[in-house]
């Protein structure tokens, strides 16, 4: 059954059925073989890298049909070209929230360079393809009373996004951190949440929930430096 009759490589591991269906098999360690009907899209061209596919198992397995462009990618790219997208996602909803974020070791140059720290992904197992996507540690900063330099907050945040919800956290650290501001403003919200004296971890249904979830952590943080900015101004 489904055993390949037209192959394609020379191990006859890929190629035609019987019913004209395109196969691509695996052999797992087991010695037995696992496999599914894939197109034949050697003569497309992905969508992201603008190349096409080689005739072998590999490169044929690593295809994906993108719905909302109807048109096919190669995985890798798909996969590479949202996580860039997640990046700069995350980094403009974190300014956006009010926090100032970075390297501690060179503090004033705020969002400069590798802004977020790439984590392994925390949801989708090593070995799937999306778990290429990276999660992010946030590492939050503070204004020092000369209103210039900038000094480590105590807090960070671990940010990352799963098969169909973000996960947003406030990790355990010694900055400040307000539990009772945290149960209030998310008590209303019907979805996975934790909430301890430590810490927090939510899941936002879409980016315009994990924007709002943000604001709210920079409240929870006292970390809201745009609002800071704007009262003190106002103030002079």
């Amino acid at each position: 059954m489904n055993d390949i009759v037209k192959p394609l490589t020379a191990d006859g591991l890929v190629g035609w059925d019987a019913f004209g269906q395109f196969w691509i098999w695996r052999l797992r360690g087991d010695g037995r073989r696992e496999g599914s009907i894939y197109c034949d899209v050697r003569e497309k061209v992905c969508c992201v890298c603008r190349r096409g596919w080689e005739a072998t198992a590999d490169s044929l397995r690593d295809q994906y049909f993108w719905s909302r462009r109807a048109e096919w990618a190669h995985q890798s790219c798909l996969i590479r070209f949202e996580a860039l997208q997640e990046y700069e996602f995350w980094c403009n909803a974190l300014v956006d929230a009010g926090f100032i974020f970075g390297s501690v070791d060179n503090p004033k140059m705020i969002g400069e360079g590798a802004s977020l720290e790439s984590l392994p992904n925390g949801y989708w197992p090593k070995g799937d393809p999306w778990s290429e996507q990276p999660w992010y540690r946030v590492r939050l900063l503070k204004k020092l009373d000369d209103d210039y330099t900038n000094a480590p907050h105590g807090r960070t945040l671990l940010l990352g996004s799963r098969k169909r919800v973000y996960h947003l956290e406030i990790e355990s650290g010694t900055g400040s951190y307000d539990m009772a501001k945290a149960a209030a403003l998310f008590a209303s919200e019907d979805v996975t949440k934790e909430i301890r004296a430590d810490r927090l971890m939510i899941h936002a249904w879409g980016r315009d929930k994990a924007r709002e979830y943000l604001k709210h952590f920079a409240t929870v943080l006292d970390a809201n430096w745009r609002e800071k900015f704007q009262k003190k101004a106002l103030a002079q």
